[in-house]
């Protein structure tokens, strides 16, 4: 069996090697009846690569039969996504659904919006109502090398509303040959978490030498919305890290 590495004689480093969502993703409700602000406000959800979802009035410019944008169409309206602007022409870039075979129409794949025509279009039970997805995070780090910081957050961009809490959150921890987590085994309660909170716990770790391959920490969260009676989703997001230790000769 390799010995443990002390402080004095290593250096633990840790480089992302990759994320990816597994299941489900936790989206925030935002209203603003105020137009120019509703307006910079989306811009700024995109400019932090967040895609916006909004519903667009079911009738309008929209080639449908009566019926069916009455039986169909309107009972959820029309989403699209914007996924960029264009401050030049004052046009918000969107990718719309659209099925031309089924609906017709000059609609879907990507098309643009004015500033001043979005507000007027977009509606979602009350004017100017966006919905906004964001993956929760998590970072970890080597404090020496005898403890690993895990820092999880239930992200929440400005200026979305707090409408959904992860009731239950947890950690799951994978770690490669060589190395081992002096706790109660791999997976933690984190307990619960409000949007924009971020929850830190340090778990001691011992080293041997050498260890070769990557850390995964996976983020498993309960999503229970605050104003949807029964309203459950769950959310998993994995990180990667590729850990590298190095051998330091003693002075």
């Amino acid at each position: 069996m390799s010995a443990p590495i002390t402080k004095s004689t290593a250096e633990v480093k840790l480089l992302r090697v990759g994320e990816s969502a597994t299941t489900g993703l936790p989206c925030f409700i935002y209203h603003d009846p105020y137009h120019e602000r509703f307006v910079n406000h989306v811009r700024s959800l995109v400019a932090q690569n967040l895609p916006v979802l909004v519903r667009l009035h079911p009738g309008w410019n929209y080639p449908a039969e009566e019926d069916i944008l009455r039986k169909e169409v309107d009972r959820t309206g029309h989403a699209v996504l914007v996924v960029g602007y264009d401050d030049a022409a004052e046009e918000f870039i969107l990718l719309d659904p659209w099925d031309q075979s089924r609906w017709g129409g000059s609609r879907g794949g990507e098309w643009r919006i004015g500033y001043r025509e979005f507000g007027l279009f977009t509606v979602d039970c009350t004017k100017d109502a966006v919905i906004v997805g964001d993956l929760p995070k998590v970072e970890i780090q080597f404090d020496g090398v005898d403890k690993l910081r895990c820092n999880v957050t239930y992200s929440c961009p400005e200026p979305l509303f707090q409408t959904f809490i992860a009731e239950e959150a947890f950690l799951t921890l994978t770690v490669p040959k060589g190395m081992q987590l002096n706790a109660d085994g791999n997976r933690i309660c984190l307990g619960q978490l409000q949007p924009g909170e971020t929850c830190s716990v340090v778990i001691p770790v011992t080293l041997g030498y050498p260890v070769n391959g990557e850390i995964t920490a996976e983020i498993e969260f309960v999503i229970r919305s605050l104003w949807l009676r029964d309203w459950k989703e769950p959310v998993r997001v994995a990180s990667r890290y590729r850990i590298t230790v190095i051998e330091r000769a003693l002075v």
